[in-house]
């Protein structure tokens, strides 16, 4: 966001400079407050006091409407540094409306402060000349003074006639100019600076979007979030990681969780807070990678809300099969435990954490891993029970997909069946999912036909010698079925699932 802002805003700022840019012209003139009855210091004190003047709106407003300057001439007044002069400037698009500018406003702007200083001393020239005229007055009046107090009025009168001709001849606080002739400079906008301005405003405007996205984000992001809002340990975030790592990282999963459990065997659940195809294959690779060629994993399908046509875990709550009958092989050597027919009671109310927990003993004799594909906690009622029946539960969030709600809410339900929850595994929404095959475990007892009986043709027997044992006749190669596909009884009507939104 950050990124695609700044480039808007260089392109923005790039193509407004091409199509709007003029140039602009500059003319200044220089005006002095330097006088030799004052210091330098206070003429600079002076000249600054003329500048802010010069610089208020009113008074440019009424300098524009006297000397007819245009509105579209900008007129600004600056001290040299801390000396006594004064730079009146006029900045426009034309040159010689810049200049005329410049020196119409040095001009009327130096006989407004020169009338306006007149204007003073003549009041003040006026008042001195008064009192001169009231003490002569009292010389020539009838009274008759003595000598003493003539001469002290005299004295008086010659003072007062010496700060007139004083106040008459001053000539301080004046403008006077110091370059009459304005001079020009152009300028033009350089187009690496117009087009940087825009591209810093740009990014600036992308943060400012980013975090108030990040604010008001509602999915889950990344581990760094997830740890600060749920309070959870992110354990793996394999999403979007290339098919060697992500295979890499769930071993190194299966070997801490296995690790850590203390104990011959780990019962793992693997839930998602709604039905996620990441969380069902995260979990079958799980019971792969911790899978031996003499100790199969055994993975358990306990989501109810996707039943199967193969007998299985349904069946074996339902006391209609054997869960161990029932167990499939894979090819990367886990053992399966499918889903299981479809049943005409509600399948939640079948669960209870007793038959969970021997249905697990039972598959899992022996296994190092059993893994649990739990329903979905915000979906189905019985994916707590399944969750408490296991050692550790990982919970399956997809990144950009899983809202903050959900994640919090499946915490909360886990937390109430005081589940042990491991940590969290980051995935993302996988579309592309292989099918997963299953054909028949080697060894897998022969007496169970009628578990079997949606995967292999029913046995016939004949009567051989006099003992009579019952031969198997010449049967087909077991077809590996794949979940999902559909069996040669599927016109058959079945009991629908029931509803666990």
């Amino acid at each position: 966001m950050i990124v695609v802002l700044a480039l808007v805003g260089a392109a923005t700022s790039a193509a407004w400079f091409f199509t709007t840019a003029t140039t602009t012209y500059t003319a200044t003139a220089a005006l002095s407050t330097q006088s030799a009855e004052r210091g330098p210091e206070q003429d600079a004190v002076l000249a600054l006091g003329y500048v802010n003047y010069f610089n208020q709106a009113s008074y440019q407003e009424l300098l524009r409407r006297e000397s007819g300057i245009p509105a579209d001439v900008a007129l600004t007044a600056m001290t040299g540094a801390t000396s006594p002069i004064l730079y009146i400037s006029a900045t426009g698009s034309d040159e010689q409306a810049a200049r005329s500018a410049a020196t119409v406003a040095t001009d009327t702007f130096r006989n407004d402060v020169r009338e306006s200083l007149i204007e003073e001393r003549r009041r003040a020239a006026e008042d001195i000349q008064a009192e001169i005229d009231r003490n002569t007055a009292e010389l020539t009046g009838p009274g008759v003074r003595q000598d003493v107090q003539v001469n002290i009025v005299l004295d008086q009168i010659r003072s007062l006639q010496g700060r007139l001709t004083d106040v008459v001849s001053d000539n301080t606080n004046h403008l006077k100019p110091l370059q009459s002739e304005p001079g020009v400079a152009s300028s033009r906008e350089n187009p690496l600076v117009a087009t940087a301005t825009g591209a810093v405003g740009g990014a600036l405007l992308g943060v400012l979007v980013a975090l108030l996205l990040v604010v008001t984000d509602s999915r889950v992001r990344n581990e760094v979030d997830v740890r600060h809002r749920l309070g959870v340990e992110v354990l793996e975030d394999v999403a979007g990681v290339a098919p060697a790592e992500r295979a890499r990282l769930v071993r190194t999963l299966v070997n801490s969780l296995r690790l850590a459990g203390h104990s011959e065997r780990t019962v793992l659940a693997v839930v998602a807070p709604r039905g996620s195809v990441a969380a069902r294959r995260l979990a079958r690779e799980l019971a792969a990678a911790g899978s031996a060629p003499r100790r199969q994993a055994v993975l358990v399908r306990a989501d109810l809300t996707t039943p199967d046509i193969r007998p299985g875990f349904l069946d074996a709550l339902a006391e209609r099969a054997a869960a161990r009958d029932a167990l499939l092989s894979g090819p990367d050597g886990v053992l399966v435990l499918p889903v299981g027919r479809r049943t005409g009671d509600g399948a939640w109310s079948l669960v209870a954490p007793e038959q969970v927990s021997e249905i697990v003993d039972e598959v899992a004799e022996g296994s190092p891993l059993a893994v649990l594909d739990a329903p979905p906690l915000l979906e189905a009622p019985e994916s707590q029970i399944v969750c408490a029946a296991a050692d550790r539960v990982l919970l399956v969030l997809e990144r950009d997909t899983t809202t903050w709600s959900d994640a919090g809410e499946a915490l909360r339900l886990l937390g109430q069946v005081d589940a042990t929850v491991t940590g969290i595994v980051l995935d993302e929404p996988h579309f592309d999912s292989p099918r997963e095959v299953l054909v028949p475990r080697s060894g897998a007892d022969e007496g169970s036909a009628e578990t079997m009986t949606n995967v292999l043709p029913v046995v016939s027997t004949e009567l051989v010698g006099p003992a009579q044992s019952p031969v198997p006749s010449p049967r087909p190669r077991p077809r590996p079925v794949s979940v999902g596909a559909n069996s040669e009884d599927h016109e058959r009507p079945a009991a629908d699932v029931p509803d666990h939104g």
